[in-house]
């Protein structure tokens, strides 16, 4: 059904001439959440931001898959994130090696990450691995 309406508006929306980023977020939105290996990713834009929302696991068999989703965002010209991980359950190494890569990456083209609402198991491991005083983290809580 959120298919056919997000469809449906795109249509409409391109006999209207909207600008091309506002049906590249449509095209996004359409894609919805994918969940084959326990992580669901959620995309959505507004004027200035790009949300990125995770829930379930970002582990090894996971983290390739958030990689190609901020590679693809890249292509697309975002440069300001927020990673919103309210919802993330749990994230090994092979996470923070892509959350890392993202940060550095938004730097260099002039924009930035901003990681939002981590669970404190995610704010251990920051803090274990010294990127707490790095990585943008909102809001910066202390295990």
């Amino acid at each position: 059904m959120v298919h056919n309406i997000c469809n449906r508006l795109f249509q409409e929306w391109r006999t209207l001439g909207v600008c091309a980023i506002f049906k590249e977020v449509i095209a996004m939105t359409m894609r919805g959440p994918l969940s084959t290996d326990g992580l669901e990713i959620e995309v959505s834009a507004s004027e200035d931001r790009t949300v990125v929302a995770l829930s379930g696991e970002l582990d090894a068999s996971s983290a390739p898959r958030l990689y190609e989703e901020f590679a693809e965002l890249s292509r697309r010209g975002v440069r300001d994130i927020d990673l919103d991980i309210a919802k993330l359950e749990c994230m090994d190494s092979s996470g923070l090696s892509v959350v890392v890569a993202e940060h550095k990456r938004a730097r260099n083209d002039g924009g930035g990450l901003r990681i939002l609402s981590p669970n404190r198991r995610v704010i251990r491991l920051f803090q274990v691995s010294g990127l707490m005083s790095y990585l943008v983290v909102h809001p910066r809580m202390s295990v």
